[in-house]
């Protein structure tokens, strides 16, 4: 017993406790403190309510939340005293869900240390495997004395805002200001001096004593300045604030690139043993002195007298920032929450990194505004200046927290929204356009329709599917991302951006997939079909593709499947999707297929147009950056397609003899997206050569190949998304493993020797890692085409079973006015006739003439 009482109190209750705040909120409200061992909340009795008793590792964090008493926990003031009688009885292994069954019946316990829940029985071996690998992940972080980064910064003005510290302070302040009068006493001293001069100017009717009197009075302000400026308490407050300042950017420039969660356990052991107590003394401390310059700093001041004293600025100030070439690094794909999975994978390299010290911790509040000193001396107006807060700047600060990187997140939006006018209105008009003129409203109504049910189920559930937690090796746990404000305003990708950002960003690509498959299937599937089969083949397929080659934690991203922007994710699996779909659809009447002329080519090549030029935010965005690999991917994307329609055209000029305005359009799109999974990981004269190659091979396959193929021909695919998308796409990821270049691919990829094509690998002697990396793109192949030829048939026989996937006989005979009431062109009549004179033999698949004999001896 006699040892007990000497030994030191490390535990602290608080009083007052809300019936809102969980074990949670407390920890998280004294992890500034030092390292907790143990929260223990009880219900004392109505009148006392709750307390909270928390126990520290070292007796000196005692001291520290001792100073936070009178603060807010939730929405109630706490009262916070040493509790010297407290016994506690350590609990080895506590597994989440038992935390928060205790908190759930914390009312009713009795505050009896023997009566805790203990989890030892009930805890299962994988539970404690995990907290035992939490623990030494903890340990390692200890050891190591992690560097405090620049996110301990921000979670400090979080806790600040939210227990209301710096306004407890500035209330105090403002209180002893009051009640001494020191501001009021400067100031009139101020205006004594300033009737004084303005007496004597008028006296003496600006004479040269006037003006030697001025000057006298003005040496004499700049003595007191520097009087002030060397003042002991002035010097030592500037000094110490310049070190904190430098202490605090040093550490955030070192501090490595870590997730939310992975901070949020490791910030109460931010610090090894020996200087764990001075360095939560000396945030508690920065914050108390910008506090009491605030407060102190009269209203009405000559700012000459402190600017170079001051030299303090907002997040620009040369001292803060780093060299513009450095680069933070960040994952290709955002994993909002860590996971020791995901900590070891290729990072990508983005923009400057963030100033490394906030401005609401420097003088930002404050800006300059003139102050009129003296009416009858203008130099004195001009030099004079006054310190004043700004409601405006902590707005702007809210709205445009210090991790949020403007440009980025711009660039991000603006790409994104390139991308969505790819969809509406431009694959809208286009297959509008392109199609029969009795199927124009069904046609374009489908991908409308596609665009608007995608964007509901990917808030909904689809893009936590494809981006969230890991629930499977190849597929997401489904969450609502939309519902959660506060998951939308969070820093959703490496610090850049809100998550609502790259929500949107990658909504739209998903979007263009399902209107891309719909291209397999205009002119005969059933329009109720097609609602049933955009949600179902949405969550099924495309989530299971974007989460295992674009996530961290998909199989096929760890293996190192290179795809810059969807080569495999959304062309490869919307043409073998429209293709498997339109085989168990079936084939369109016998007269459209062999008859199946586009009702207005001049839209046709406005849709196409929107399509080509809203590429440049499909690849340009893909880096997550307004960086370097933005601008070689939105480069090599149009100098691929500008070469693979031209090589297009020469074909159908020497073998048709004529251009096709179809023909071209058919090799944009084969470019686009044949360079779209290289786009920012190739040079320039491989672009071109993947042009050549996007312009010559699906040229050959859909002219030759499918008319020679028995099982093609009996494939039905409108408009050739197949040989379009899936052929070309599947080009272009092998391609990529022949041609990426290694530089370029750790712009992107980050540090991985993984990432190299086998051209450059040859040439460095590294031909295994060439030839490794062209098998895993074969291998991402095989499974996307794999995946979509099986969850697409299943869709289908699904939604077979629900509704017929084929419109009537009579509906396919009449088309639009059958569907949906509705004509596009109410001049015209039923009854359209094709001229073979006008048409010509042009041997698209939306049309059945047979290739010319000449075309047959040429090939």
């Amino acid at each position: 017993m006699e040892a007990m009482g000497k030994r030191a109190v490390r535990t602290v209750r608080v009083r007052n406790i809300s019936d809102l705040a969980t074990e949670r909120e407390v920890r998280e409200f004294f992890s500034f403190s030092g390292e907790i061992e143990h929260v223990d909340i009880r219900f004392d009795g109505v009148a006392t309510g709750r307390t909270a008793y928390v126990t520290f590792k070292d007796p000196k964090a005692l001291e520290i939340a001792l100073l936070l008493s009178g603060a807010t926990i939730v929405d109630q003031i706490v009262n916070i005293t040493p509790a010297e009688d407290y016994i506690y009885i350590p609990v080895t292994e506590v597994t989440e869900q038992q935390l928060m069954l205790n908190e759930a019946t914390s009312t009713s316990s009795a505050p009896n240390a023997e009566t805790e829940y203990s989890p030892e029985a009930n805890a299962s071996p994988n539970s404690r495997v995990y907290v035992s690998k939490a623990h030494d992940v903890m340990t390692n972080v200890i050891a190591k004395s992690s560097a405090m980064r620049q996110d301990a910064v921000n979670k400090a003005k979080a806790f600040d805002e939210k227990h209301q510290l710096r306004a407890n302070a500035s209330a105090r302040i403002n209180s002893f200001d009051k009640r001494v009068g020191l501001s009021e006493k400067i100031n009139t001293g101020i205006s004594v001096v300033n009737e004084k001069v303005k007496s004597v100017d008028q006296r003496l009717h600006v004479s040269d004593k006037t003006m030697a009197a001025l000057l006298a009075a003005e040496r004499k302000l700049n003595d007191t300045g520097s009087a002030v400026k060397t003042n002991r308490y002035v010097s030592a407050g500037t000094s110490w604030l310049n070190g904190a300042f430098s202490k605090v950017a040093k550490a955030g420039h070192v501090a490595g690139s870590r997730t939310r969660e992975k901070f949020q356990l490791a910030v109460s052991n931010l610090t090894a043993k020996n200087h764990e107590g001075t360095t939560r003394v000396l945030l508690l401390l920065l914050e108390l002195a910008v506090l009491v310059m605030e407060a102190l700093l009269p209203k009405e001041i000559n700012w000459k007298f402190f600017s170079n004293s001051f030299e303090l600025r907002s997040g620009n100030h040369p001292e803060t920032r780093t060299d513009s070439a450095s680069r933070q690094p960040h994952s290709r794909i955002s994993s909002f929450k860590a996971s020791e999975e995901s900590a070891h994978l290729p990072l990508v390299r983005r923009g400057p990194v963030r100033p490394s010290i906030p401005s609401y911790i420097t003088l930002a509040p404050f800006h300059l505004a003139p102050v009129d000193l003296s009416a009858s001396s203008p130099a004195w107006t001009r030099r004079a200046r006054a310190l004043r807060t700004s409601p405006a700047v902590e707005m702007a600060t809210e709205a445009a927290p210090e991790w949020l990187d403007k440009g980025d997140n711009a660039w991000q939006l603006a790409a994104a929204t390139l991308v969505g006018l790819q969809s509406v209105p431009g694959l809208v008009i286009l297959y509008g356009s392109i199609v029969k003129k009795k199927w124009a409203v069904n046609s374009a109504f489908m991908a409308l329709y596609a665009f608007a049910a995608t964007f509901v189920c990917w808030c909904l559930w689809a893009f936590r599917m494809s981006f969230g937690d890991r629930l499977l090796p190849f597929v997401g746990r489904p969450d609502f991302a939309a519902l959660d404000q506060a998951f939308l305003t969070q820093q959703g990708f490496a610090g850049a951006y809100p998550a609502a950002t790259l929500l949107f960003f990658q909504f739209v690509f998903a979007g263009i997939t399902l209107i891309l498959v719909a291209g397999s299937l205009l002119g005969r599937i059933n329009f109720r079909a097609w609602m049933l089969f955009v949600p179902l083949w949405l969550t099924f397929s495309y989530t299971v593709g974007a989460f295992s080659i674009w996530s961290p934690n998909g199989f096929l991203f760890k293996a190192g499947v290179m795809d810059f922007a969807g080569g495999y994710v959304i062309h490869l699996s919307s043409g073998i999707a429209g293709f498997t779909a339109a085989y168990w659809v079936g084939p369109r009447t016998a007269k459209d297929r062999g008859a199946f002329p586009p009702n207005n080519i001049l839209l046709t090549l406005a849709g196409a147009g929107l399509l080509w030029m809203g590429w440049t935010g499909f690849n340009g965005g893909a880096p997550y950056a307004a960086n370097i690999d933005a601008s070689v991917a939105i480069v090599n994307t149009h100098l691929c397609t500008a070469t693979s329609l031209l090589v297009w055209l020469c074909l159908d000029c020497f073998v048709f003899g004529r251009p096709s305005v179809i023909g071209a359009v058919q090799g944009m799109i084969t470019g686009l997206v044949c360079i779209t999974p290289a786009a920012g990981l190739v040079q320039g004269w491989a672009a071109m050569l993947m042009g050549v190659v996007s312009g010559s091979v699906p040229w050959c396959t859909m002219m030759v190949l499918h008319k020679r193929s028995r099982f093609l021909k009996r494939v039905d695919d409108t408009l050739a998304v197949l040989h379009t998308h899936g052929v070309a796409g599947s080009l272009g990821g092998v391609l990529t493993g022949l041609l990426a270049e290694p530089r370029l691919s750790r712009l992107f990829f980050g540090d991985d020797p993984r990432y190299v094509g086998l051209v450059y690998a040859v040439k460095d002697g590294r031909a295994a890692a060439g030839l490794r990396q062209v098998g895993v793109q074969l291998a991402g192949i095989a499974f996307i085409v794999a995946l979509n030829v099986a969850v697409t048939s299943a869709v289908c026989l699904v939604v077979g079973l629900l509704v017929p996937l084929r419109l009537s006989e009579e509906q396919l005979a009449t088309g639009d006015d059958a569907i949906h009431g509705e004509d596009a062109y109410a001049v015209w009549g039923e009854g359209e006739t094709y001229e073979q004179s006008v048409h010509g033999n042009h041997g698209y698949p939306m049309t059945s003439n047979p290739m010319s004999s000449k075309a047959d001896e040429m090939i």
